[in-house]
């Protein structure tokens, strides 16, 4: 069966996808999706506390653990 002279031709069309900059997270390009997509991250361990080791029994000899202090603030 051959289409009637008036019947327009179907229309192509082209898409596209760019993530231009470096991404921060996550990101998806489809196409088409059906159905959730979930997104599971880790979050990062806590840095350690900034602080000085534990008193020793007498206040004596902590030169060394103040001169630190300027360092980690």
């Amino acid at each position: 069966m051959t289409p009637p002279e008036d019947t327009p031709e179907p229309k192509t069309t082209q898409t596209t996808n760019t993530l231009e900059d470096a991404s921060v997270g996550i990101s998806v390009q489809a196409g088409s999706i059906t159905g959730g997509i979930a997104f599971y991250t880790l979050t990062p361990d806590p840095p350690p506390p900034r602080q000085l080791p534990r008193l020793p029994a007498t206040w004596v000899d902590r030169d060394a653990d103040l001169t630190v202090l300027p360092v980690l603030g």
